[in-house]
């Protein structure tokens, strides 16, 4: 699923900066802003964190075309996600000891415990760094972040498909400015 999320924001990224390879030019291009459907982001009320900032929220700035919020969107993205491990190559085995060509596999810090707890808890601190990452990156960029709701925040991000979370991001991003007050970065 990661690399297919990779490979689709490569190819967003691509087609939004005009350096498509001849595979892509054949393909589909970015739908038009129009026909795309974003869920009301300014209805209901946003969720509050401990320090009183919005739980959730979407960007947008002033003025960026509809292809470079595309081209940013697919961009931060690759930064927000956490990295796939590397591939885990064998151990170098010594001739005489053909017993031990498993390789040693690796003991677990806090044993059993601590793979519950660490599978219980990395998906939502995985989240989290994204959302800084993200944070961080569309501010680089000069995007300002708005309120929403958490039921149009899991739309707009969540999902299998990740280049219509793109296009949807980046319809709201360009689109005109949100009636709210913009939120600290």
């Amino acid at each position: 699923m990661k690399i297919r999320f990779l490979l689709a924001c490569a190819g967003a990224m691509s087609l939004a900066c005009g350096t498509a390879s001849a595979q892509t030019e054949e393909g589909p291009k970015l739908p038009d802003p129009a026909s795309v459907q974003v869920p009301d982001v300014a209805a209901g009320t946003p969720e509050l964190d401990a320090s009183g900032d919005a739980k959730y929220f979407y960007f947008h700035k002033l003025g960026v075309t509809y292809d470079r919020a595309v081209q940013d969107f697919a961009e931060c993205l690759t930064y927000a996600n956490p990295p796939i491990p590397p591939v885990r190559l064998p151990a170098f085995v010594v001739l005489e000891e053909t017993a031990k060509q498993g390789g040693a596999k690796p003991i677990p810090m806090f044993g059993l415990t601590g793979v519950v707890l660490a599978a219980i808890l990395m998906p939502s601190l995985n989240r989290r760094n994204a959302m800084g990452n993200m944070r961080v990156c569309m501010g680089f960029k000069g995007y300002k972040r708005y309120p929403t709701t958490k039921e149009a925040y899991l739309v707009l991000n969540e999902g299998d498909d990740s280049a219509a979370s793109i296009v949807m991001l980046a319809k709201l991003a360009s689109g005109p400015a949100p009636q709210a007050e913009s939120l600290i970065p």
